[in-house]
């Protein structure tokens, strides 16, 4: 489910698990017309499969995913490389993510953190790198949803995330977002929108 529509054409099919999983199938039924995948492709497209499904634990991996995965890996590439990759982080990195556990608000199932302008500057680092840390409070087993608040210089990105029977694509379209149910992106006016989006969460959980 997408909200905000990119470009001239938007080609959107939410039975995929991400857009290199849809580029494969597009490959296949293109075929005929000469237009064939190659070794880089294969990396490329498996790199984005297997990033998008969090290594295929989040609920949009399906039979057809695995299917796609099963003929990519058939090309010569080190795929294995890939996920090492993927998985490993900076020691920066991870001194982030450990700032992140310890500071997290954790409440009846849903959890929030916020990188404002001074967190960021305390870290050095722009809103966009930050963005990734929402993967890792899925690992906290007492979150059913939770949300990662970055701050821009007009306006606030909110990173959703969700297990399986929670659409928190439903919260993020009612603030200029959208995207898969369990995996979507909304966007505020300031910070005085956040207590207002945790309750919609609150509410998606009881």
């Amino acid at each position: 489910i997408v909200e905000e529509r990119y470009g001239v054409i938007n080609y959107v099919d939410t039975q995929y698990s991400s857009t290199c999983e849809l580029l494969y199938y597009l490959f296949e039924e293109l075929k005929q017309d000469g237009m064939e995948m190659d070794q880089e492709i294969a990396k490329c497209l498996f790199r984005g499969i297997y990033g998008d499904t969090g290594g295929f634990i989040y609920p949009n991996t399906t039979s057809k995913t695995f299917n796609a995965l099963s003929k990519i890996v058939e090309y010569d590439f080190d795929y294995e490389e890939i996920v090492l990759q993927l998985r490993v982080y900076k020691h920066e990195i991870m001194k982030v993510v450990g700032w992140c556990y310890q500071n997290v608000i954790v409440e009846n199932g849903v959890g929030h953190i916020v990188f404002d302008k001074e967190t960021q500057k305390m870290f050095g680092k722009t809103p966009n790198e930050l963005s990734y840390i929402v993967n890792f409070l899925g690992n906290i087993e007492e979150l059913k949803v939770w949300a990662v608040f970055n701050e821009y210089d007009n306006f606030i990105r909110v990173n959703l995330r969700s297990r399986k029977q929670y659409r928190v694509s439903d919260v993020a379209m009612q603030y200029k977002g959208g995207g898969h149910p369990n995996a979507s992106g909304a966007m505020l006016d300031s910070f005085e929108q956040k207590e207002e989006i945790l309750n919609k969460l609150r509410e998606l959980v009881e």
